[in-house]
């Protein structure tokens, strides 16, 4: 579908878009919260600034999700045109970083900036970064795979770490 600068989708109706919406609500578990992300380019700034949020509760923000779902976190991104960095692409990394489930808990846990930080560090000791091109996907089964059973072994390790202690 086209995209009119004033964000109206061509070939979409109402009446399909809201099929579109409910669709995709019955696959979202009950009690979904959102997490919003916005990036962007200013002229007005000289450095970028950053905000992630967690609102104490979830809040209906209209017109923020495309889906009707409370959002929980926020997260604004904000840098100069020549700054040199691909917001979109942080963008993108914090949304996947919100999907992962241990991520996702330690985000509502959180009680300082550190603890953020190691569970970004965690994520990404347990990530499996591939160069771009075109994957035949069963050769990315036995990396999963291992990838799994690392992940296990790391948790049975710090299971008994915590039953030492």
């Amino acid at each position: 579908t086209d995209k009119h600068s004033d964000g109206i989708h061509i070939g979409i109706t109402p009446v399909d878009q809201k099929k579109d919406v409910q669709d995709i609500m019955r696959r979202i578990p009950k009690g979904s919260e959102a997490t919003t992300v916005l990036v962007g380019q200013v002229d007005f700034l000289k450095k970028p600034a950053m905000a992630f949020v967690r609102l104490a509760e979830g809040r209906m923000l209209e017109n923020l999700t495309e889906v009707p779902l409370p959002v929980r976190f926020i997260f604004i991104l904000l840098g100069p045109e020549k700054g040199g960095m691909d917001y979109h692409e942080v963008g993108r990394s914090l949304s996947t970083l919100m999907s992962n489930q241990q991520f996702h808990s330690v985000a509502y846990r959180a009680e300082t900036r550190e603890d953020l930080l190691r569970a970004i560090n965690n994520f990404l000791d347990d990530s499996i970064v591939l160069p771009p091109g075109d994957w035949d996907h069963r050769t990315l089964l036995p990396i999963t795979h291992m990838a799994r059973k690392r992940a296990l072994l790391r948790k049975q390790k710090k299971q008994q770490l915590e039953e030492k202690e």
